[in-house]
């Protein structure tokens, strides 16, 4: 089935529906680096309500297009061989925009509140995020060839399960400081909290690249 997109130029819907969920994924790594640029340097509420807008304003955009992905599949599902596989994909990435909205918020308390906290673990915390962000980069760069190159998807895939390790290996590293320090209980659970979130975000996206891998195997 072929549709027509903004340019004029025919897309299938397996095109227009990676498209989509493309734009989902820009805005979850934008936010990811509006969180680390929040955290690298002093920041003040007149920064932090920033965040707070640019998330809300977020969220409305992440909706919007869910509702357009979701109105868009209901009408090519019958033409699709992967619709199971194109709806977990979507659940994922779905709350994979959906924590890093939660992810801010925790972020920007944690650098209101316990900036001190920062000077010890924010570097752990500032080197997670920054995998993360190349773990989503690893993934957007997947969707580029599930279509067109089995060997290629199959790379990238190995670099989002490899990046997906190193976090793994930070998230520990970040705990184990944390817990070997001593916290406040309400900022040992606070800084917990943002490093279990950016995990569950890598975890999510690792996830939804064997979805991925699904697809390019449907297609040839």
């Amino acid at each position: 089935m072929a549709v027509e997109v903004s340019s004029g130029a025919p897309a299938t819907a397996d095109e227009k529906l990676l498209s989509m969920l493309r734009s989902e994924l820009i805005i979850a790594r934008e936010l990811a680096k509006s969180v680390l640029g929040f955290l690298t340097s002093e920041k003040g509420e007149a920064d932090a309500a920033k965040l707070r807008s640019e998330v809300d304003a977020t969220k409305r955009e992440a909706e919007a297009l869910q509702h357009d992905f979701l109105s868009y599949f209901s009408r090519v599902a019958p033409s699709l061989s992967s619709r199971e596989v194109w709806m977990d994909i979507f659940s994922k990435v779905s709350g994979i925009v959906d924590k890093m909205g939660g992810l801010a918020y925790r972020a920007e308390f944690l650098a209101l509140k316990h900036r001190p906290l920062l000077e010890s673990l924010g570097g752990a915390i500032k080197e997670m995020l920054n995998s993360l962000i190349a773990i989503i980069d690893s993934y957007m760069a997947m969707m580029s060839y599930v279509l067109t190159s089995k060997d290629k998807a199959l790379e990238a895939k190995k670099k989002v399960s490899e990046h997906e390790k190193s976090m793994d290996s930070l998230y520990r590293s970040t705990v184990f400081a944390a817990l070997s320090m001593e916290l406040p209980a309400s900022a040992l659970f606070l800084v917990l909290n943002v490093a279990e979130m950016i995990e569950d975000v890598a975890d999510l996206v690792n996830s939804a690249a064997d979805d991925l891998y699904l697809l390019t195997l449907y297609s040839y």
